[in-house]
C-alpha cells in the first residue's frame, strides 16, 4: 500500500516537474501585462532573426481535483538584437498565439473531463502543442518575421478574433477527478 502511494506521488511529482513557472525566468500569457523588451533576457542565438520569443504551453498539477494549463514565456531563452515597437508586437502575437492553443487545450480537457495524467489527455496536448509550432511558422513566412505590414495586421486581426472567440477558455485552472 505505501509502495504504491509512493510510486503515484512520484508519479504526480514527474508530471509537475518541469512544467512549473519560476517568475524570474517565465512570464505568464496576460492580456494587460504584454511583453516589453526588458522581458527578452536571453541571448542572441545567431539567427538572422532580430528578436525571438521562446513562448511555451505547459500544465501543471494543483491538488487532486484541479490543474493549470498555461502559456508563458521563457525569459532567459528569449532574446533581441534590435528593437522595435513593430518587432515588439510581433513577438507579442507569437506569445498570443500561444494563447490561443492553450486556451484549446483547456476546452478539450474540461468538455472531455480529461484528467492530466491521462494517455487521452497527452494526447490533446500533443497534438495541439504541434498545430501551435504550425502556425507559428505559417505566421512568421505570412509576415516576413514582421516585415510585410499588410500581413501582419491580418494576422493580428485573426489571432485576435480568435482570442475573442475562446475568451470563455481564459482561466487557466480545469477542474478534473482522478478515477
Amino acid at each position: 500500500m505505501k509502495f504504491n502511494l509512493l510510486i503515484f506521488l512520484l508519479f504526480l511529482f514527474k508530471m509537475s516537474y518541469g512544467q512549473t513557472t519560476n517568475s524570474k525566468s517565465m512570464k505568464m500569457w496576460s492580456p494587460i501585462d504584454t511583453l516589453d523588451w526588458g522581458d527578452f533576457k536571453g541571448f542572441d542565438d545567431g539567427s538572422e532573426h532580430a528578436a525571438s520569443i521562446y513562448w511555451e504551453i505547459k500544465y501543471n498539477i494543483i491538488d487532486s481535483a484541479r490543474f493549470e494549463i498555461f502559456a508563458c514565456m521563457n525569459k532567459r531563452k528569449s532574446w533581441w538584437r534590435v528593437q522595435g515597437r513593430h518587432l515588439l508586437r510581433h513577438e507579442q502575437y507569437h506569445f498570443n498565439i500561444a494563447e490561443i492553443f492553450a486556451r484549446l487545450i483547456r476546452k478539450t480537457a474540461g468538455e472531455k473531463k480529461l484528467s492530466p495524467n491521462s494517455i487521452e489527455f497527452e494526447n490533446c496536448f500533443n497534438k495541439f502543442l504541434e498545430e501551435c509550432k504550425e502556425m507559428q511558422k505559417q505566421y512568421d513566412k505570412t509576415t516576413q518575421h514582421s516585415k510585410n505590414e499588410e500581413n501582419q495586421i491580418t494576422w493580428e486581426k485573426y489571432i485576435d478574433r480568435q482570442l475573442q472567440k475562446l475568451e470563455k477558455y481564459n482561466t487557466t485552472i480545469i477542474l478534473f477527478n482522478i478515477p
